[in-house]
This record gives C-alpha cells, sequence and structure tokens, in this order.
C-alpha cells in the first residue's frame, strides 16, 4: 500500500519559489564575476590654466634746462622731449603744444620733423616697434627764418629769440606775464581691435580724457 500523500499545488509553488531564488543568485554571482573582469578605458589631462596679464603704456616727457634768458637774436636751449618707455604697448605718442598769447612776439621756433601735424597745437607719432621704444623724441627742431633781410637759423634743442624784439618790448614783461611755451604729452594705444588701427584723431579724442603727462 503505498502512503505518500499526493503532492499538492502549494507544494509545487514552493518549489518553484525556491529554484526561481536559486536561478536569481546564480546570475548575480555570474555578473559579479563578469564585472570584476571588465577594465573600462579612461583618460585624464592636467588643468590648463590661462592667467592674463595687464597690458600697459609707459610715458615719459623730460626737460633738462632751465635758463631761459632772452637777448633779441640769440638762440636759447631748451629741449623737451618724450620717450615711450620698453616694454609698452604699441601706441600714438602725442604732444600738446601750447603758447601765451604773447609768445609769437618774442619767440621762434619749430617742431622736429619726427612729429606729425595733427590740429594747431598737436603732434603725434606712431610707435609701432620694438625699435621705437625706449628712445626720446626731441620736440624743438631745427628752424629758419629772415628779419630785415638777414637769415637767423637755429638748431634742434633750441629758439630764437626774435632780432625784432625792442627794449620797449622787454620793460612790458613782468612777473607773472612772461612769454611761456609748455608742452604736454599722451599715449593712446594703436589699435582698436586685432586688425583696425584707431586713427590719429580718434585716438586723440581718447587722449583728451587722460590725466597728461608733464615734465
Amino acid at each position: 500500500m503505498d502512503n505518500r500523500k499526493p503532492e499538492t499545488s502549494g507544494g509545487r509553488k514552493s518549489l518553484r519559489g525556491r529554484i526561481l531564488v536559486l536561478t536569481a543568485a546564480l546570475l548575480l554571482l555570474v555578473c559579479a564575476a563578469v564585472t570584476g573582469t571588465l577594465a573600462w578605458l579612461t583618460a585624464e589631462t592636467a588643468p590648463v590654466q590661462n592667467t592674463f596679464t595687464v597690458g600697459n603704456i609707459d610715458i615719459e616727457l623730460t626737460e633738462t634746462t632751465s635758463d631761459y634768458k632772452m637777448v633779441p637774436g640769440l638762440t636759447i636751449d631748451k629741449d623737451p622731449a618724450v620717450r615711450v618707455k620698453s616694454g609698452s604697448e604699441d601706441c600714438y605718442l602725442f604732444v600738446q603744444v601750447a603758447e601765451s598769447a604773447d609768445l609769437g612776439s618774442y619767440i621762434n621756433y619749430a617742431i622736429d620733423s619726427a612729429w606729425t601735424k595733427l590740429v594747431d597745437g598737436v603732434y603725434y607719432i606712431a610707435i609701432d616697434t620694438a625699435a621705437e621704444k625706449n628712445i626720446s623724441y626731441p620736440i624743438l627742431g631745427a628752424g629758419s627764418a629772415t628779419y630785415n633781410n638777414v637769415a637767423y637759423s637755429w638748431n634742434q634743442d633750441q629758439v630764437l629769440v626774435k632780432p625784432t624784439v625792442t627794449a620797449e618790448m622787454m620793460s612790458r614783461i613782468t612777473t607773472g606775464n612772461q612769454p611761456t611755451l609748455s608742452f604736454t604729452a599722451y599715449a593712446v594705444q594703436l589699435y582698436k581691435n586685432n586688425t583696425t588701427q584707431f586713427t590719429p584723431a580718434e585716438a586723440w579724442s581718447l587722449a583728451k580724457t587722460l590725466p597728461p603727462v608733464t615734465p
């Protein structure tokens, strides 16, 4: 006589469940084993850091002379000069020349030929190579004039006291109203972008907003 109990549907479900759990466990073990053997290719660079420095323009206006006593027909040494210092950016270098109202009655002078006239009293040089930097550009140049059919001349870094100046004209000069001739220098970067220069007029309009450089 067979005493075994017939298998119930519940027992079959329990067996199938155990088989599914075992199968899932085996799959996890296989995945873990496979994953452990994979070596993904990766790469990394060191960071590239850009440090932005500051461009600058540095100029100097100097004058070594100081004795400007007027004697009719004689020259006076006067040597104002401007220098764009090494390391400066390419630039327009400007000089503004200012005269007192009566200067033309007493003094004759010329601007050195290195300078180009922009407007009355304003002259410029375009500085666009390293060789043009760290050298002094004299402002006053050589010249000549004729008075009463007599030729007079003066050298660079000189002015001429006009031979037409009279003793009476000299007597009118008092402390505080002497004739004066003054110079102011400015510099403005040459390029507005990588390919286009400012025009001299555009640069001068910017220069007029800057603090001047005086000796």
